[in-house]
């Protein structure tokens, strides 16, 4: 029986792949599947240029065998144009794994994968890209090329000439192809997303421009909407105007910023106007603000007048500075107005929409 078996295993061995007639059902395939010496006793049997046996490992490597992409490799390394030229058809249907090896056999000195890597110009780029606007919500999903494997994607803002807050840096590289942002603050953006094959990145962001107005004027709001911070920081949070009509120009302003305590602290000599205030070309009388004994609030008390007009437009009325407590979570900063909180030259109230409070998400250090 033993001896039956080793002569069935030498025919195998010394018969060619042609006169076995591989094709995609043979056990070579099967074995290959799951076993990389299978892999490459075929790669080693049909070595001679076998088309069938080329094609059967492409078959494979195509489709996620990387025992098959790693023999072609090795095969195309060590001279093989046949093997290289399969790599190549894989590479340009868009198989990373063949691109790869294609690169590190070019890297070896095998001139016909250089030449064929070459024609394969493997550039990622991104073919299309959509957006939907909903509110302070903002989705985009971008179709890359057949060399695009994974992207990264970040925020411009055209809006404020020190952004705070998040999707402002490039994202880690990913191969997510839709992405939600969430917590966006008002006005102009340029979103921007860049593709990536192997070591190489696409040679400019591809970019689409959009609008947030969420928040209808005239209306108080705290920029940003949300940020992200760690135990022990100190951040930023600032007291916006927005869309004030000049008929709606306030003279007299009284409102409260409130915190809870367990959870961040105002750091009272950090306290600055902003430059609707301070850029304001009338008479303006803005004491420094009150913090309420329990540090919990913060009263900003002022007038402004420029013949009966006052201050109007969007931009920033004061800015705040914090510090995060010991807690972990997302807190709120709350705008508290009166009914009286805005006033006109004669003492009238205005009728401001509802504040929008900010927020701020503490992760522990490090993360």
């Amino acid at each position: 029986m033993v001896i039956r078996i080793l002569y069935l295993f030498l025919i195998l061995l010394l018969s060619s792949c042609e006169e076995l007639e591989i094709d995609e059902d043979s056990i070579f395939e099967n074995e290959c599947a799951q076993n990389y010496s299978a892999c490459e006793e075929l790669g080693n049997e049909c070595e001679n240029g076998n088309d069938s046996a080329f094609d059967l490992l492409g078959y494979e490597c195509q489709n996620g065998n990387d025992n098959a992409c790693d023999v072609l490799g090795n095969q195309c390394a060590q001279g093989s144009y046949y093997a290289c030229e399969e790599l190549g058809n894989e590479c340009e249907q868009g198989n990373y794994y063949s691109c790869d090896e294609l690169g590190d056999a070019c890297e070896w000195g095998n001139s016909y994968a250089c030449d064929i890597l070459d024609a394969e110009e493997p550039i990622p780029g991104i073919i299309s890209l959509d957006q939907y606007i909903n509110g302070s919500t903002a989705s985009f999903n971008w179709e890359g090329n057949k060399f695009a494997f994974s992207y990264s994607f970040r925020l411009e803002s055209q809006s404020y000439e020190d952004p705070v807050g998040i999707y402002i840096n490039w994202s880690d590289w990913s191969s997510d192809t839709l992405v939600t942002l969430e917590n966006l603050d008002e006005g102009q953006y340029i979103f921007q997303v860049k593709s990536r094959f192997d070591e190489i990145e696409q040679s400019e962001p591809t970019t689409i421009n959009f609008e947030v107005d969420a928040i209808p004027g005239p209306a108080l709001r705290i920029y940003p909407l949300n940020q992200k911070a760690n135990v022990g920081d100190e951040i930023d949070v600032y007291l916006y105007f927005e869309e004030v009509p000049e008929e709606s120009a306030v003279t007299g302003l009284d409102i409260d910023i409130q915190i809870n305590t367990d959870e961040l602290e105002f750091i009272t000599d950090e306290f600055q106007y902003g430059e609707l205030i301070t850029g304001f070309p009338g008479t303006t009388i803005y004491p420094d603000p009150s913090y309420s004994d329990d540090g919990a609030s913060v009263s900003i008390v002022g007038v402004a007048d420029s013949s009966g007009i006052g201050i109007y437009g969007t931009g920033s009325i004061a800015r705040l500075r914090l510090m995060v407590k010991g807690q972990v979570g997302t807190f709120t900063i709350l705008i508290y107005q009166a009914e009286n909180a805005f006033q006109n030259i004669y003492g009238d109230a205005h009728g401001f929409n509802e504040p929008v409070s900010g927020s701020v998400t503490v992760e522990e250090t490090g993360q």
